[in-house]
């Protein structure tokens, strides 16, 4: 699976050497920044420079404004502004926009992700005028591709794509992708990609080389509500302090249960994880992740006593980053050995409601209460 991203680019590269009568080369550079500001809403600002001709052209500039939404679990829609400047043949540089829209779906197989995208694109010049609107031809441009991504470990991710474009004027085309990436720097990414262009039906198709390099700034999620409530040890509804002298065996998969999970808290969503046994154990390199391909949370010393739990907010210290869908997934519970591991399938969410789960997995509403657990029936 590692060589894929690299067999298929040596192909692409073969076949078009092989039939292109007009081949182009280009270099793309860009950076960016995003961040999530709620739950299922997100926001990205993009800037990129282009050079074609061989790297000699300068072609464009642009910067791309989105706003994206996620849906459920699989699929999240976003919608794209674009600014940009190309320049032209006799010098000078023409401004255009282009709005967007794009619906993106991804799903688990294998070892990594199946990508989808949709995307209905429109291109003009900037209206000045009522006139200028009315005179403005419209060509949109329909594009679908598909894709597959996967992580090689904790650092590199690779993806391979292929998409199809199809204009208002009957042309076609087609761009097959091959990108490596991995992170930088805390909350920052970089990626490095080779594109092919080919277009279809054309007497004198034109035929590009890419290599693109764009770095990706990731912002703290933005939580106007207030801070996210640090992780913490719960017993009869009070805190426990941890003490570093105590000595404590490893919980056993059959001594935990989750006994509450809420995805539509003011506070952020929550997950308790409860020790029923008859002694204290320690959590110590637990994890909880809602995808068996990602790392998810992994937990460090951390003393469950009889009858205690603990409490954990989405982005809070000590805690879980990933969010919970209101619409119901899986979530895993994973032993150090990666051996055990139980799956616990949420049901959507209810306002006002949280999830327990009793000792057989059966999953059931209950009335909130963080920090104090209920025995187990």
């Amino acid at each position: 699976m590692h060589r894929f991203g690299f067999l298929v680019g040596i192909q692409l590269l073969l076949s078009a050497m092989a039939c292109a009568q007009f081949s182009d080369y280009e270099m793309w550079l860009g950076t960016g920044i995003k961040q999530r500001v709620a739950k299922d809403w997100s926001w990205s600002v993009q800037w990129e420079n282009r050079w074609n001709q061989g790297l000699s052209w300068h072609d464009q500039g642009l910067v791309d404004f989105a706003i994206e939404r996620r849906l459920n679990k699989h699929w999240n829609v976003n919608g794209q502004l674009r600014f940009s400047e190309r320049q032209e043949v006799f010098g000078g540089y023409l401004s255009r926009r282009r709005w967007a829209l794009r619906m993106n779906g991804d799903w688990n197989a294998g070892p990594g992700k199946l990508l989808v995208r949709m995307m209905l694109t429109e291109a003009y010049e900037p209206w000045t005028s009522v006139d200028s609107f009315n005179k403005n031809v419209w060509e949109p441009t329909t594009r679908l591709r598909c894709g597959y991504s996967w992580d090689w470990n904790d650092h590199w991710e690779s993806r391979a794509s292929w998409e199809v474009f199809r204009t208002a004027t009957g042309s076609w085309s087609e761009r097959w992708t091959t990108s490596i990436g991995r992170p930088l720097a805390s909350g920052m990414d970089i990626e490095m990609g080779y594109l092919f262009g080919n277009e279809w039906y054309e007497n004198d198709p034109w035929r590009s080389h890419t290599f693109r390099v764009k770095t990706t700034w990731t912002l703290q999620d933005w939580n106007p509500r207030k801070r996210p409530t640090a992780s913490a040890v719960w017993k009869s509804g009070e805190r426990v302090r941890q003490s570093t002298k105590i000595e404590c065996p490893p919980c056993r998969i059959e001594m935990l249960r989750v006994s509450e999970v809420n995805s539509k808290n003011d506070s952020g969503d929550y997950i308790e994880i409860f020790n029923t046994g008859p002694s204290a154990c320690t959590l110590k390199d637990w994890r909880i992740a809602d995808n068996l391909s990602s790392a998810g949370f992994q937990f460090d010393e951390v003393i469950l006593p009889e009858s205690g739990c603990w409490l954990g907010y989405e982005g809070g210290r000590n805690s879980f980053e990933f969010g919970l869908s209101a619409d119901g997934e899986s979530l895993y519970l994973i032993a150090p050995d990666e051996l055990n591991t139980l799956e616990l399938q949420l049901l959507p969410a209810r306002e006002g409601l949280s999830l327990s789960f009793d000792k057989s997995g059966v999953c059931r509403y209950i009335e909130p209460s963080p920090g104090w657990v209920k025995t187990p029936k």
